[in-house]
């Protein structure tokens, strides 16, 4: 009820941002494609990294560790030149995981670097 009376705009922009934030995923593995002279359908690529990230979610370790790259080469096996998947698969999955991670990582560092100086309770 909330939402719906007073979040509208705030709601509206949220839902923007999280369809921009899965077209830009989706979006990495034709950029790759393409970069590498690969034909491809979009849409069709598109749907296809969607049934890998649902299979993902069935996948109990964390981030889907392996499960996702199983998954990726199994989908894509006929789509995908054979002697480039394994490739594909490694970039497609550092850019749309690891990446994000490592990422993170440095912002953190880069941040609590900067806390920690300011900080009044490490000079007492």
């Amino acid at each position: 009820k909330h939402v719906f009376k007073k979040g509208k705009a705030t709601f509206a922009l949220s839902f923007t941002i999280l369809i921009l934030s899965w077209l830009a995923r989706f979006s990495i593995l034709l950029i790759i494609l393409w970069s590498m002279g690969i034909d491809f359908k979009p849409f069709q690529m598109y749907l296809q990294q969607w049934i890998v990230y649902i299979t993902m979610m069935f996948i109990p370790t964390p981030g889907a560790s392996g499960g996702a790259e199983a998954s990726f080469y199994l989908i894509f096996d006929g789509e995908i030149p054979k002697k480039l998947l394994t490739l594909i698969v490694s970039i497609w999955r550092f850019f749309t995981y690891y990446f994000m991670l490592f990422t993170a990582i440095i912002l953190v560092q880069l941040f609590s670097v900067g806390l920690n100086s300011t900080s009044k309770i490490d000079s007492i």
